[in-house]
């Protein structure tokens, strides 16, 4: 039976999950292969610790993959801070196919704010939070943004390219918008369950930034600085998950193990 994860290597392994409506990444705890494979599962399996949920997953090998080399959200993933600073230099144009590679360009099917909290829930919670204000206070001093509504190019660095095929544009408000739902539901990630609030914890520069652009958006949200987050649960973070087959690959019941694909 497959028991405790064990350390990441030191040489943390990348991969793609093929499996969840609009895929997701993560970061490989640990590899085992059960003594038979399973007609559905095959016998090879990974513990992942997906970017957007701190709890371990199992899931087969066999819908994993590695990020390609060219892939726009591991390069910022590896250096958010000096990545973005140096996108929101040039044009807003620029700034909205960028971030439409990592989140598409429309709401679709998929939650693509995820990927926004993905991107930087391994960082201290003043550098996250001064990634994706940037580029969210970026994109909302160009009145422009809003009126942005044109076909995707691709370049080959697109986290998912699959995802256009459910909205094939790219569309201003769309993209602010998963920002915006991105940087409040990280800081739930941040401060789920701590006796402090956003507001309390940030540098106070940051957090009048924070006000400053949070200001007369819809729901107000600046009221998200100031309150007591919950991180959610593994059954509201991923669907398709669960123990029931557990036993049946030869895996304990210490962590969920992805069920199948199509969620």
């Amino acid at each position: 039976m497959a028991t405790r994860k064990a350390p990441p290597a030191p040489s943390a392994e990348r991969v793609h999950s093929k499996s969840f409506n609009g895929s997701k990444r993560g970061t490989v705890l640990r590899r085992w292969t059960a003594p038979k494979p399973d007609s559905f599962f095959g016998a090879d399996f990974a513990l992942v610790e997906f970017d957007h949920h701190p709890e371990p997953i199992w899931s087969s090998s066999q819908w994993l993959k590695k990020p390609t080399k060219a892939d726009l959200y591991e390069r910022w993933r590896a250096s958010a801070l000096p990545s973005v600073e140096a996108l929101v230099a040039g044009t807003t144009e620029d700034v909205l196919r960028a971030c439409a590679r990592i989140s598409c360009g429309q709401r679709t099917h998929h939650d693509g704010a995820v990927r926004w909290v993905g991107l930087v829930r391994h960082l201290p919670l003043e550098l996250g939070t001064a990634v994706l204000l940037g580029l969210y206070e970026r994109l909302r001093a160009d009145p422009e943004t809003d009126h942005f509504n044109q076909p995707a190019a691709f370049d080959g660095s697109e986290y998912n390219k699959s995802d256009f095929k459910y909205g094939p544009n790219v569309r201003g408000d769309d993209v602010t918008t998963m920002l915006y739902s991105g940087l409040t539901r990280y800081w739930s990630y941040a401060v789920g369950g701590a006796p402090t609030t956003v507001a309390e914890a940030l540098p106070a520069a940051l957090r009048e930034r924070a006000l400053r652009a949070f200001e007369g958006t819809w729901e107000d949200g600046r009221g998200y600085l100031h309150q007591r987050l919950v991180q959610p649960t593994l059954a509201q973070a991923f669907q398709g998950v669960g123990r029931g087959e557990n036993a049946r690959v030869g895996l304990d019941q210490e962590f969920a193990m992805v069920n199948g694909t199509g969620y």
